[in-house]
């Protein structure tokens, strides 16, 4: 069994696990901060945490000033990210299937699929990563109920709105568990 965990494809398919499992705690994290800067004082606001994008909850946004002590915190009803969540459920998937393949592999319970069951996975993952990087108009959208691509894009140069880390974090870490998923069926597919 140890010989087994310690081949390449093995060991990327247990990195990707790691990091899989990190990413679903990510999103625990704000999706969105924005700042502004009003009369010399710098005002910051983050708005999370970003599994209430994916799931449609209301979220919580805390505002703070530079300089200040002043911290406040207000709740807002916020719809789902369509975006946001499909990237989540390709992450969630690409997850499941990856540990299921290293599983079946410390097991020996091995099959030829095995290698395009890691390399779906990965794949799914890398597209859920990069899905949650695209859905800032989403976000935005979700939280104002307004659809007016002029209205969003304004609303976001204006408050300088961006992806907060349960947003970017997740999306990185998922690309990096996709891409170790995804070389560990490659580099099964190789020694066949």
């Amino acid at each position: 069994m140890i010989k087994k965990l310690l081949q390449p494809a093995t060991l990327l398919l247990v990195a990707a696990v790691v990091l899989g499992v990190v990413t679903m705690f990510l999103p625990l994290a704000a999706g969105l901060t924005e700042s502004l800067t009003i009369l010399g004082t710098k005002v910051s606001a983050s708005v999370g945490p970003a599994y209430a994008f994916f799931f449609g909850a209301d979220v919580t946004t805390t505002a703070s000033t530079t300089g200040a002590s002043n911290v406040s915190t207000a709740a807002l009803a916020g719809g789902a990210s369509v975006l946001a969540m499909v990237g989540w459920i390709l992450l969630v998937v690409g997850l499941v299937l990856v540990a299921a393949v290293l599983v079946c592999k410390l097991l020996g319970k091995e099959h030829k699929c095995m290698t395009f069951v890691s390399l779906a996975a990965g794949l799914l993952s890398v597209v859920g990563g990069i899905l949650l990087f695209c859905t800032l108009n989403s976000l935005v959208t979700s939280l104002s109920n307004v659809t007016d691509a002029d209205a969003i894009k304004s609303a976001i140069e204006t408050l300088n709105i961006k992806l907060g880390f349960g947003i970017v974090g997740t999306g990185i870490f998922g690309l990096a568990a996709g891409a170790c998923g995804t070389a560990s069926g490659a580099l099964a597919l190789l020694k066949k």
